[in-house]
């Protein structure tokens, strides 16, 4: 995967791991608020490409359940009610990866 190159090449060239801290998916449109809602799908994909990168130690969603107003990303609404689509579409992600640490790092 792309994304997993990508994030190996900081970790070669410096030795050191990667954050990736702040994403978000630059392809998703404006809703009607000018907010750009939070891709579960883009999330997913991600999540996965980091944790099959060794050089990875996290992965920070932008706007997640803040609403993020400098960035306009969020996965609550004006009113402050959840994108449950995307949400639980992460929350599967969130628990595929917990599962495969759990077996790559048992207790």
């Amino acid at each position: 995967m792309r994304l997993t190159r990508r994030f190996a090449l900081p970790k070669n060239k410096t030795g050191k791991p990667v954050l990736l801290a702040d994403a978000a998916n630059p392809s998703t449109l404006p809703d009607e608020d000018g907010f750009k809602p939070n891709d579960g799908h883009w999330y997913a994909e991600v999540l996965t490409a980091m944790y099959e990168n060794p050089g990875c130690i996290g992965f920070h969603l932008c706007g997640a359940y803040q609403r993020n107003k400098g960035w306009h990303r969020s996965l609550l609404d004006a009113i402050e009610r959840p994108d449950q689509e995307n949400v639980d579409i992460m929350r599967a992600a969130n628990e595929e990866i917990s599962q495969l640490m759990s077996r790559r790092f048992p207790d």
